[in-house]
């Protein structure tokens, strides 16, 4: 997965806080080989195409879960995401609008990260 790709979720994530680099890195590699998700399949990402791919789901979902976006059981953090895309738009109003629109529990976990990354990526403007 090319580095692009990384810093689109670290971005996405909001500049996680209290990690270093090399820490942010070691969960991207671990995501990347638990999923099997290929690096064709992740780049799409950057240009806004969220590809219905399982091993997609499973890199965004392991990549939410080691953030605290959602817990192990597949419950989205609301405030954590709320602290951590706040970071990435500062309008209070703007904010709330996404969390409402986009933090929709879906029928499994993989569904539920997805639904909300594809939904934020397009909202973050």
């Amino acid at each position: 997965m090319n580095k692009l790709t990384v810093l689109f979720y670290i971005t996405f994530f909001a500049a996680v806080h209290g990690l270093t680099e090399e820490e942010k890195m070691a969960i991207h590699e671990d995501c990347f080989s638990q999923s099997g998700v290929s690096e064709e399949m992740a780049s799409k990402v950057m240009d806004g195409v969220f590809v219905d791919d399982p091993k997609l789901k499973l890199y965004i979902l392991c990549f939410a879960k080691k953030v605290g976006i959602m817990n192990d059981s597949g419950d989205i953090q609301v405030d954590v995401f709320r602290a951590k895309l706040g970071t990435k738009v500062p309008d209070e109003v703007k904010l709330n609008e996404i969390i409402a629109k986009c933090a929709i529990k879906k029928g499994t976990p993989e569904e539920t990260i997805f639904a909300l990354s594809r939904c934020t990526h397009g909202n973050k403007s």
